[in-house]
């Protein structure tokens, strides 16, 4: 496939993804696609970094909740668009991840650490991200479904 026709049918389906909101009358699709998305991301990042590059790495669930938490802050306090959760949630994970990337570096000196340090701290961060994740997505699943779908 060629570039002009990948970018054109990249920018058609996202044409399509930012529209559907605007006219689908079921808030339910809505919510429904974007959990679909946020998997088909997560996915993608396991493909690239499991399967091309080797490498296993725990620790980007963290910089993804904490871009999640943000775009529910935005919409529930805001009302903010998808456009501008997505692109803040996006800029959120960058800047953590540049912010502990340099901490680490800098205080630990990683290049001169054994792996097993590093081993152990991508579990102790996957470990602390998971446990600040788990009693939202408890009280969450607490909602039925009826209320979690009903219209305002």
């Amino acid at each position: 496939m060629s570039m002009t026709r990948f970018t054109l049918i990249a920018a058609l389906i996202a044409a399509i993804g930012l529209l559907l909101p605007q006219i689908a009358p079921n808030p339910y699709l809505f919510y429904a696609g974007f959990i679909v998305l946020q998997y088909v991301v997560i996915a993608t990042g396991w493909n690239i970094l499991g399967g091309y590059a080797g490498y296993i790495n725990f620790g980007t669930s963290g910089f993804f909740g904490g871009g999640a938490y943000l775009a529910t802050f935005m919409i529930k306090a805001f009302d903010a668009p998808l456009i501008v959760q997505i692109f803040a949630a996006m800029v959120l994970g960058c800047v953590l991840a540049l912010l502990l990337g340099y901490w680490l570096s800098t205080t630990f000196e990683l290049p001169r650490l054994k792996l097993y340090y590093l081993v152990i701290g991508v579990v102790g961060l996957w470990v602390v991200s998971l446990a600040a994740a788990f009693r939202p997505a408890r009280r969450a699943s607490m909602v039925s479904p009826a209320i979690a779908t009903r219209t305002v």
